[in-house]
């Protein structure tokens, strides 16, 4: 039941705005200047200043968690954030891309102009304003950044400074773009004459053709905790237990739990195990079981008509397809 905001006087403010006399009921002193960008989600507070640091806090006791020192070199100007990653924006027209994991850059475009305002819409897709309202297909953020084959889409709305533009591109990892007229329909180089799912899976230009596929479907959820338990389980040898613990987190949250954002397609026994599991039983190994579902739903329910509609061939042989990793 709160409005939080962020000011010039260097402030954030929680405001009780359920009442007839909305009122400020507490507040956050940031003490580093102007606060110009702001995201809640989560439980934590998301923000920008004239510093070019982000700031993480506690919603609920207003402690501060983490700044990220120099995100830019100039004025934030927008903040967003999906359950993988931290989007920012800036006067310096730089959008980068940050792991929500550890907090790590993996990859910027340099934009046009100053980009006011950032959107993650929790699909895959990523909005900013820089004159145009650009939409950008981030799954390639995975691997290599803006990678070979995200998409995007750049539209002009009337009433901007900007002439009115639609295109269909696809966005290289050094930010510039291309005309992407393949579609479904293009050869691929990059992948053996015959394949099956776990082809299609460990390529990732393919995966990223595939991902598209799902989504027109409504169905990649499948796909998304795929990558999701490929990640986990490299992460898995190379963080605290704590901190693997925290990443277990994230998947039960956002595709075990009922209701979840992306809730992928297991029964109830198999979903209650994961939600009853021990923190301190939490492995490599947490989500195997299900990955291996999910691989069998996208092999049974859409590797034929994906790979027809790529002209590709297809064999019916799959190898095990446990403890598969990203390339």
């Amino acid at each position: 039941g709160y409005l939080i905001s962020g000011g010039v006087d260097g402030t954030i403010r929680f405001w009780d705005v359920l009442t007839k006399s909305p009122s400020c009921k507490s507040l956050l002193q940031s003490k580093h200047g102007e606060v110009t960008a702001l995201h809640v989600d989560g439980g934590e507070i998301y923000s920008g200043g004239v510093d070019g640091c982000i700031r993480i806090w506690d919603e609920d006791s207003g402690n501060l968690l983490y700044v990220l020192q120099n995100a830019h070199v100039e004025t934030v100007t927008a903040i967003t954030v999906d359950f993988r990653f931290l989007y920012t924006a800036s006067e310096d027209k730089v959008l980068k891309a940050w792991t929500r994991n550890n907090l790590t850059v993996i990859h910027h475009v340099n934009l046009q102009s100053i980009s006011s305002q950032l959107v993650a819409d929790g699909k895959g897709n990523l909005y900013a304003s820089d004159k145009k309202l650009r939409v950008w297909d981030v799954d390639g953020l995975l691997d290599k950044g803006f990678g070979e084959t995200a998409d995007t889409e750049e539209t002009a709305i009337v009433g901007h400074t900007a002439d009115i533009v639609r295109s269909k591109r696809n966005l290289l990892s050094d930010g510039s773009s291309r005309s992407l007229n393949e579609d479904f329909s293009a050869s691929v180089s990059d992948v053996d004459e015959e394949f099956g799912i776990m082809n299609v899976l460990d390529t990732g230009s393919e995966r990223n053709r595939f991902m598209k596929f799902l989504r027109e479907r409504c169905a990649q959820e499948s796909l998304l905790f795929w990558i999701e338990n490929a990640k986990y389980q490299k992460l898995a040898n190379i963080v605290s237990k704590r901190g693997l613990q925290r990443e277990a987190s994230k998947i039960l949250q956002n595709f075990i739990e009922e209701g979840s954002p992306q809730e992928i397609n297991i029964s109830a026994e198999q979903r209650n195990e994961l939600l009853n599991l021990d923190p301190e039983d939490f492995s490599a190994n947490t989500f195997i079981v299900a990955n291996n579902i999910m691989i069998e739903l996208m092999e049974t329910n859409f590797l034929s008509s994906y790979l027809r509609a790529r002209h590709l061939p297809q064999y019916s042989l799959r190898k095990d397809p446990s403890n598969r990793n990203l390339n």
